[in-house]
Order: structure tokens, then C-alpha cells, then sequence
């Protein structure tokens, strides 16, 4: 099977099998009987893998709810959220493609995040699509990571210089059938911490993404 990741340019191309055995003081030789454990019938997954990369930009500040204190004897403070758009369309690796991303993040450590993934031969131009066409469905990873901002900068200029990763949330893999599109949603089932200690130091949102 291979990897399709997204971050800059990693490629898994192919795969072999490499099998080694020790024998005792006395050397001898076997002829093993060539052998598949694939039926013919196998779709092999053979993709080439490129990690890509997407910054996001911080969009809205704004408060959870507003809090009535004179119908309420309990006075709760409004949570301050961020919110962070995909800055591009769609993040597109081969047939698969990422889009409509949002991530919110909570100070008290909370987050989620929404998107839509799809699989679709049709991305890719027409003498590669024979190629993807052979791939019933597709696994994707998304990871998204909080940068730092660069001396207080946050102007597109400053994406040459290095960012500080002050944290970092990997989603659980998915699949995605030939031809499909499939919305997810996924929220903290815990706070996390650097998220809570790095709120205000946070400028930026990092999506990765690749698939197998």
C-alpha cells in the first residue's frame, strides 16, 4: 500500500518484501514455492505521495454566548473563541481534496474542527484519471497545528520566517468512498493544555493532510 502525504514532497512509491533467515553452524539453501496472497481480483493502491500544506488565517474573535446575569444567579464568564478559515479553496492531493475547513479554538483549551473531504477521479486531469479511477475508497489523515506569530507579525510576509509550533491535534483516520464527499466534525473530548497556556500567543493554523 501507499502514502499520500501532504506537508511539502515525501514519496512512497512502491513497496518489496524483504525476508531473511539464519541457519545453524551448517549452511543450506531452500527453494521457497513463489506464492501470492492476493487474489487477482485485488485493487492495489499504488499512489505517489506528496504532503501538502495550508495556512490559515484567524478571521473572528468572539465569546461562546452572552450570559443573561439577571436570569441566572450563576454568573459564568464567556468563554473567548478563535476562529480559523482554510485560506485556499481546497487542498487537493491527486483525487483526494480537503475543503471548507474551520478550526475553533477555546482559551480554556477547548477546540474543533469542520471540513469536507472528497474522493473523486475526476480532480486530476483526464490521462491520469484511468490511474485514480482504480482506487474504490481512500483513507485521509488531518492534522492541524497552532503557530506562532513572528514578533508580533502576522502579515503573509512573515510566512518565510520560522513559526513556533505551539501545539498540535492529529484527527483520526477516515475513509472516503470513490466519489464521494463526507463532512466531519470533531470537537476536544478534553482540554488541552498548551492550547489553554499558548491562547494568546497563537496566529495562525497549520493544516496537514494526506491520504492512503
Amino acid at each position: 500500500m501507499r502514502f499520500v502525504t501532504i506537508v511539502t514532497s515525501l514519496a512512497l512509491l512502491g513497496g518489496s518484501l524483504i525476508t531473511a533467515w539464519a541457519g545453524n553452524l551448517i549452511p543450506h539453501k531452500v527453494k521457497a514455492k513463489k506464492r501470492c496472497s492476493l487474489g487477482s481480483s485485488y485493487r492495489y493502491q499504488a499512489t505517489n505521495a506528496t504532503p501538502v500544506s495550508s495556512i490559515t488565517y484567524a478571521v473572528l474573535n468572539l465569546t461562546d454566548a452572552e450570559v443573561d446575569l439577571s436570569s441566572n444567579s450563576l454568573t459564568t464568564e464567556p468563554v473567548i473563541t478563535k476562529i480559523y478559515q482554510q485560506s485556499a479553496s481546497s487542498m487537493n492531493l491527486n483525487h483526494c481534496a480537503i475543503s471548507n475547513t474551520a478550526v475553533m479554538l477555546q482559551e480554556n483549551g477547548s477546540w474543533s474542527i469542520n471540513l469536507r473531504a472528497t474522493q473523486d477521479p475526476k480532480l486530476v486531469p483526464n490521462t491520469q484519471r484511468p490511474i485514480f479511477q482504480r482506487f474504490r475508497r481512500n483513507k485521509f489523515y488531518v492534522t492541524f497545528r497552532g503557530l506562532g506569530s513572528v514578533s508580533g507579525t502576522t502579515s503573509p510576509e512573515s510566512d518565510d520566517l520560522g513559526r513556533p509550533v505551539l501545539f498540535e491535534q492529529k484527527l483520526e483516520g477516515f475513509w472516503v468512498e470513490q466519489g464521494q464527499t463526507r463532512y466531519l466534525f470533531e470537537q476536544s473530548k478534553k482540554k488541552d493544555l498548551r492550547i489553554k497556556d499558548f491562547y494568546n500567543h497563537i496566529s495562525r493554523v497549520e493544516l496537514l493532510f494526506h491520504y492512503e
